[in-house]
């Protein structure tokens, strides 16, 4: 049973036309901050620290109070094209508000400017670093969108170079598992999303490919292997065009030893956990209960 709160939103995005606006953007030039990326409600409300692996900025976010040593790795959605929004930092502040976990954004290369390669050398660079300067601490992943995505491609190249601090937790949250859009299913689904273009996200992943195959698992893990990826949680909206692959990853995961706790909300829109609708307070508390247990 969908909420009063949720058919509201949903309502706004139909007349609102949010997909054709989206659309739109990702026909455009995308925008790029000057500078610092992180918010000023951000920096009063947490202790922030930063570091520049090629060029980019890594983000740690924590509780002014002493943090534990579980520490998320996340990477924020927008298609390997737009930057981190305002609602991935808020969600981020949320996160270390409920669980006084440490919390790290990767600010990584986005098309057209660059390309996967680019982006997976300085998340893995990244990822080194945040090793060496935090020796103590347990990581995780999270990711929403293509970010989600992108932290599980993450995850199987960790896994298959033999990394020993290997994240042993990932929350995926409505993922981009498959960059070629070529699911039988995308199109019928397509008519229930609200906000995802098939034909806006095609163009951003050929520009972030540059010219790879785009069901090689750095870009569409979906077919990468899900051998020995520790625990994952996935989040995705029974509306959403991502659901179609969810589901093949649910039924591949489930013939491995990874172990998945999948969560498929009927009705729900893309990334429907950041919105203030009563199904996103019941998914955070879950993915919170997944980090924390």
């Amino acid at each position: 049973m969908i909420s009063i709160q949720a058919k509201a939103i949903h309502f706004i995005l139909k007349v609102l036309m949010v997909k054709s606006w989206l659309l739109a953007l990702a026909l455009k030039k995308p925008p790029r901050t000057k500078g610092d990326i992180v918010p000023k409600s951000i920096k009063s409300a947490l202790h922030v620290s930063m570091i520049l692996v090629d060029g980019k900025q890594v983000v740690t976010m924590q509780a002014k109070q002493p943090a534990s040593n579980k520490h998320i790795i996340y990477l924020h959605g927008g298609g390997y094209y737009l930057e981190a929004a305002i609602m991935h930092w808020k969600l981020i502040q949320r996160i270390i508000e409920t669980t006084g976990f440490r919390v790290t954004l990767l600010d990584y290369p986005l098309a057209p400017e660059s390309d996967y390669r680019k982006s997976h050398a300085m998340i893995h660079q990244a990822f080194e670093q945040l090793c060496q300067k935090y020796p103590d601490d347990q990581f995780y992943l999270m990711g929403d969108s293509a970010g989600g995505g992108l932290s599980l491609a993450l995850l199987q190249s960790l896994r298959a170079k033999g990394v020993e601090r290997i994240p042993q937790k990932t929350v995926l949250l409505s993922p981009w598992l498959d960059a070629s859009m070529t699911n039988p299913k995308i199109p019928e689904l397509e008519k229930f999303d609200l906000l995802l273009s098939t034909s806006a996200l095609q163009k951003a992943a050929m520009l972030y490919a540059n010219g790879a195959d785009l069901k090689s698992p750095p870009l569409s893990p979906l077919y990468g292997d899900m051998q020995n990826l520790g625990k994952i949680a996935l989040f995705i909206g029974g509306d959403e065009t991502f659901v179609a692959d969810c589901r093949i990853l649910k039924e591949k995961i489930e013939k491995t030893n990874t172990e998945l706790q999948y969560f498929e909300y009927p009705h729900m829109q893309h990334v429907w956990v950041i919105l203030p609708i009563p199904e996103a307070k019941k998914a955070f508390q879950q993915a919170c209960d997944f980090l924390q247990n």
